[in-house]
């Protein structure tokens, strides 16, 4: 079964993997712990609250909400349902968590617009005996509801050495374009090490929200020529 669903959502099928789970599931026979991510998987991109619901009565029943991976992709289908009370509850009675658990949480939250919220899950909500990572940071940065929100996470990106990091470091970028913070993203953009389309794209869309689109054309012809990046369909269509 674990193998049809996991293909099946892997290709897209969300709704065959739901229909053939309930058609095994009604000839009684009993799913593996493995099978219920995929299916959760399924439930939130179809927007499915009602079956992912079911789903998690079935596995409170089966006993898989200790299986760190089941709970983790609960708690994950109900944040990208916006439905947070069910999240958080799920999260805070994981008996067991893992970093990958907590970065499901932190970005959660972050993606919900609840800043505080995921700041907290980092502080105080079990990232004890865990190091955040790159994927904490940029997690979080998308949330930022203020500059000075920014400056704290890129001062933590810092102290954990990861401030670097292309994709943590687009983040901070993106953050301060947000707050029309141009000069402190600017200095973001010239210092990293390592570019890509997606921080280009990111820079020049900030440039150009923020009313400054003659440097559009620098930054773009900077990105094929000096840097040898060729654009994307995201990138063609951010000067338009």
């Amino acid at each position: 079964m674990k193998l049809d669903v996991v293909k099946l959502v892997a290709e897209g099928f969300y709704k065959e993997a739901l229909c053939f789970y309930s058609q095994l599931f009604s000839a009684s026979l009993h799913p593996q712990k493995f099978t219920f991510p995929p299916l959760l998987k399924a439930c939130a991109k179809l927007y499915y609250s009602l079956q992912g619901r079911m789903l998690h009565t079935q596995i409170v029943k089966m006993g898989f909400l200790a299986d760190v991976y089941s709970a983790t992709a609960l708690g994950d289908m109900y944040m990208k349902l916006h439905l947070i009370d069910e999240a958080l509850k799920v999260f805070d009675e994981m008996p067991n968590r893992n970093l990958a658990s907590m970065n499901a949480a932190v970005s959660g939250f972050s993606k919900n617009g609840y800043f505080r919220e995921a700041l907290w899950v980092v502080k105080n909500g079990g990232f004890e005996g865990f190091r955040p990572n790159t994927v904490t940071i940029a997690s979080l940065l998308p949330a930022c509801e203020s500059v000075g929100h920014g400056m704290m996470m890129h001062s933590w990106a810092i102290k954990l050495g990861v401030e670097k990091d292309v994709f943590v470091a687009t983040s901070i970028l993106t953050a301060y374009m947000n707050c029309k913070e141009l000069v402190l993203a600017e200095k973001v953009f010239r210092e990293m090490p390592n570019k890509n389309v997606v921080t280009y794209n990111a820079f020049i869309s900030g440039i150009l929200r923020n009313g400054v689109p003659r440097l559009v054309l620098d930054v773009f012809m900077r990105m094929m020529i000096v840097l040898g990046e060729k654009p994307n369909s995201l990138t063609l269509q951010v000067p338009g």
